[in-house]
């Protein structure tokens, strides 16, 4: 399918004329379609163009997506294996089921974005901000979270084994049955967060903020506890 400038008079006759002036020839609905568009600043038109093409989004598989603005983008079930999405804004963004794996998304804005069910093995999310983010369900093994913010995130039963986390804000976040299995969570903030049921088998927890956490049914063996842990956390079930 090639995208002209009549595909945007649909949508936005100023942008239909920016859209014949940078793609005179047009654009193939395709992957290096696709990021040609977005790389131009088409982001915010994305929902409008999938609903009007009745097309899903086409792989973007190994995309260079740096700095792209994906705010609110509806786009489920998408390949983007090893992207780089390095400081994109993905704020209010639906990438529920997504393959994301080797992904970059370093200091990438994801307020309130949906990533449930998503896969983010070996994922670079260092210092990303992504506070209200939902990743219930998804996978994380492997992933770099280093000094990134997930206040209040939503990620029950998600699996964190052997990721990086030290230095994250998990304040106040559900993590109920999430799997931290030799994870590095040394200076984490978890206060206030519900780990019931987790399974924390291995992690090194050294210098984490447990602070009115909760920890019932947790598996702890094996984990490195920082000091006076067990005073400040609620175990009851």
């Amino acid at each position: 399918m090639l995208l002209t400038s009549v595909t945007f008079e649909l949508l936005d006759p100023l942008l239909a004329r920016r859209f014949a002036h940078l793609f005179p020839q047009g654009l193939d609905w395709d992957g290096p379609g696709v990021v040609s568009l977005l790389q131009a600043g088409f982001g915010p038109q994305l929902n409008g163009l999938i609903k009007m093409l009745g097309e899903p989004l086409p792989s973007l598989k190994g995309a260079f997506l740096a700095q792209a603005n994906l705010y609110g983008a509806i786009i489920p079930n998408t390949d983007l294996s090893g992207a780089d999405l390095e400081e994109a804004n993905l704020e209010d963004a639906n990438l529920s089921r997504c393959d994301l794996p080797r992904a970059r998304l370093h200091e990438a804005r994801m307020i309130w974005t949906n990533m449930r069910a998503s896969n983010l093995t070996g994922a670079d999310l260092s210092k990303c901000a992504w506070v209200n983010g939902l990743l219930d369900l998804a996978d994380l093994t492997g992933a770099n979270l280093t000094g990134s913010s997930l206040l209040r995130a939503v990620a029950t039963e998600a699996i964190f084994v052997q990721a990086s986390l030290k230095d994250v804000d998990l304040s106040w976040s559900q993590l109920s049955g999430a799997d931290f299995s030799r994870a590095d969570l040394r200076n984490a903030n978890l206060r206030g967060a519900n780990l019931r049921r987790a399974n924390l088998e291995g992690a090194d927890l050294i210098g984490a903020n447990l602070a009115d956490a909760l920890l019932g049914g947790a598996r702890l063996d094996g984990a490195s506890m920082p000091q006076g842990w067990d005073e400040v956390c609620f175990e009851a079930p």
